[in-house]
């Protein structure tokens, strides 16, 4: 690493330094080895769907602690994420994923039925379910990919107004 440490760095430092400390308080509290477990967990899935750096996953999530897991695995690998809201109507939704060019969208269990209203055309994509990753199964070799500080880590898409 040169330059600034990234967010996903100082993440990783504080839960080396302090596992045990609160890292979360969501609808359950986690420490910071819980949720470095988490992130384990959910990078090594998203891991398998990250061709090059740099990479956009779209963000549909109901917010709760494994938003924050994502984010920070997503970071891990090195990608970038784009959040979107669950509340906007799917056409809007599948302009943010046209015009992105995201081809994997994480979503969990508050979420994932919007992506059947998604208007007929919006693929190519994959889904990926963080609800469905099995907790305690945490790849422990698996490493953070080298990231400049200066690296894309999140794509904002407006409405243009």
């Amino acid at each position: 690493m040169t330059g600034l440490p990234t967010l996903c760095d100082l993440f990783l430092q504080q839960a080396a330094a302090r596992p045990n400390a609160v890292a979360l308080v969501a609808e359950r509290t986690l420490s910071y080895a819980d949720l470095h477990r988490r992130m384990l967990e959910i990078a090594a899935v998203l891991e398998r769907h990250t061709p090059t750096p740099e990479t956009t996953f779209g963000v549909l999530m109901a917010k709760d602690a494994d938003v924050v897991a994502t984010l920070l695995a997503i970071w891990f690998i090195g990608a970038a994420y784009m959040p979107m809201d669950p509340g906007d109507p799917p056409p809007r939704l599948a302009s943010m994923i046209a015009n992105t060019g995201c081809e994997t969208l994480v979503t969990n269990a508050g979420a994932k039925d919007l992506v059947a209203e998604l208007p007929a055309g919006t693929d190519p994509f994959e889904v990926v379910d963080v609800s469905r990753i099995e907790h305690g199964v945490a790849d422990s070799d698996l490493s953070p990919t080298a990231t400049e500080s200066s690296a894309l880590a999140v794509v904002l898409h407006t409405s243009g107004s």
